[in-house]
């Protein structure tokens, strides 16, 4: 492939060369298939599935969670929930793939009528589908392997 020269005046050289590499890497990044998403789900501890587990529900019924409502239903602070949410973010980045929940910024109104600003998860449709297959896949085993305790 033939080399384009383009110039670029000096004091936005490393603006530019930000946005190769960014643009760079986001074309490398491989898309979640179902084996990615198995070996991902089973590899992270019972509390990241959990996390995994209800945003991808908050996504396929369209609803916004936020990192607190999250917290409370994994029974951790939000502080906590933020760190495995980070942790989650380091795997698909070491694995190639685009972040599994996305994190984001709304505006919400109280009822008072003031504006806060909230933190919100959410996970592309497509990925929930998979993390919920996944969770579905680990339900049937365990009451597999319990029906086979009980015989």
């Amino acid at each position: 492939m033939p080399y384009v020269m383009l110039p670029v005046p000096e004091e936005h050289v490393n603006e530019v060369m930000q946005f190769v590499l960014t643009a760079v890497q986001k074309a490398s990044v491989e898309p979640w298939n179902t084996d990615s998403i198995h070996e991902v789900y089973h590899q992270v501890d019972e509390v990241s599935r959990s996390l995994l587990a209800f945003v991808a529900r908050a996504s396929v019924e369209g609803i916004d969670i936020s990192i607190d409502d999250a917290a409370k239903k994994i029974q951790m602070t939000g502080r906590e929930t933020a760190g495995i949410h980070n942790e989650l973010t380091t795997v698909s980045r070491n694995s190639n793939h685009p972040n599994l929940i996305e994190s984001r910024g709304i505006r919400e109104r109280l009822a008072n009528g003031r504006m806060v600003d909230k933190r919100v998860l959410m996970m592309a449709p497509e990925i929930a589908d998979l993390i919920r297959a996944a969770e579905e896949e680990e339900i049937a085993a365990a009451r597999s392997s319990m029906g086979q305790v009980g015989e």
